[in-house]
């Protein structure tokens, strides 16, 4: 068996009549935003994810993106900057996900079941000064923040999407 040299790894698969190398190239050089912003484009009232009974079309999903992408940029988020986030599969996850890397920056999930001291240690590893995280988890962030980098905390609630319109709360004490 002849070793492929760009990807050694192919020759471990068993993949019968496939052939893996004929299948993934060329690798699009776009960014995977690319992507949304693409079947926005040619399927905009197709559903892209249904949370809590409620339908987010292509359409709307990079609405969301694209205006969250404007609002981190308008916080001075830059190419290279990082990014954490503390959220489960939910829309609000797919939507930083995509607004983080239109706006240049690098999305850093985290795992928010974490004790503290190794939170604090993984954020300041990743040297994230902005974390999008639950409302349940607020009070968890407001006893770490004083030992992180992160100026900027935005909060959202597992109810944001759903198909009932949630209450907007205020949670104070997170950053200046």
């Amino acid at each position: 068996m002849k070793t492929n040299t760009f990807n050694p790894w192919i020759e471990h698969y068993n993949l019968g009549k496939v052939q893996l190398s004929q299948t993934v190239y060329p690798y699009p050089k776009i960014p995977v935003f690319h992507f949304l912003d693409e079947a926005a484009e040619r399927h905009p009232s197709d559903s892209a994810c249904v949370y809590m009974e409620r339908e987010i079309t292509f359409k709307q999903l990079k609405q969301y993106v694209d205006k969250l992408a404007n609002a981190l940029v308008d916080l001075g988020i830059k190419k290279g900057h990082r990014v954490v986030t503390c959220l489960p599969t939910s829309p609000q996850f797919i939507i930083a996900d995509y607004a983080v890397q239109k706006a240049g920056a690098i999305h850093a999930p985290c795992n928010f079941y974490n004790k503290s001291d190794e939170f604090v240690n993984e954020i300041d590893e990743i040297g994230a000064e902005i974390i999008f995280c639950l409302d349940t988890q607020a009070e968890f962030i407001k006893s770490i923040i004083g030992q992180t980098k992160i100026s900027t905390v935005i909060v959202t609630a597992l109810n944001d999407f759903s198909a009932h319109e949630p209450k907007m709360v205020e949670i104070s004490g997170l950053c200046n």
